[in-house]
């Protein structure tokens, strides 16, 4: 049957709001929680890919700035469609 599900995915990242830091290319962590299961956790834009949808995932990638000031967007989707 079709899945229901309420609210998206809970998201938290190893960097926080704020954070100076030293290198150009930067390690980033993202733990996804969702009761229905994460079907997709995007860094800016780009999709970080995992193996299988599960209720709880952590994936990593790196990111690359530019000296200056950056926002890093964070968002996920369920398998039921929620943001």
């Amino acid at each position: 049957g079709a899945l229901t599900d309420s609210a998206g995915p809970s998201l938290s990242a190893s960097l926080s709001d704020g954070a100076v830091l030293g290198d150009r290319n930067v390690g980033i962590t993202v733990d996804a929680r969702d009761d229905v299961g994460v079907a997709e956790v995007t860094v800016n834009g780009d999709r970080l890919y995992q193996r299988a949808s599960f209720t709880e995932a952590s994936l990593a990638g790196t990111l690359s700035f530019d000296e200056g000031e950056h926002t890093i967007e964070l968002a996920a989707s369920d398998l039921a469609g929620k943001a």
